[in-house]
């Protein structure tokens, strides 16, 4: 099973066993409990803010540089649902 396999693998166990539902909505904390989830045992970064710049094939994810202020700036987003909306 290649990476992208077992991350997917992952995430369908994060909803079947309903741990999703124990991870907190819009904070940094939250998205790490994901990155975590997802990629623990593939990458020894999983759950770490990067400091490094990366990239899958022709995307660039967004720079290390801008990442902590851009984390800030989404955990400070007004949190609603489609519901809601």
């Amino acid at each position: 099973m290649n990476l992208d396999e077992q991350s997917l693998e992952n995430a369908k166990q994060l909803f079947e066993n309903g741990a999703i539902n124990d991870i907190e909505v819009g904070t940094i904390k939250g998205l790490q409990d994901i990155h975590k989830a997802l990629f623990q045992g593939l990458y020894a970064f999983a759950e770490q803010i990067r400091t490094k710049n990366i990239a899958k094939d022709y995307f660039k994810f967004c720079s290390a540089l801008y990442l902590n202020e851009a984390l800030k700036k989404i955990e400070a987003m007004p949190q609603t649902t489609l519901k809601k909306s």
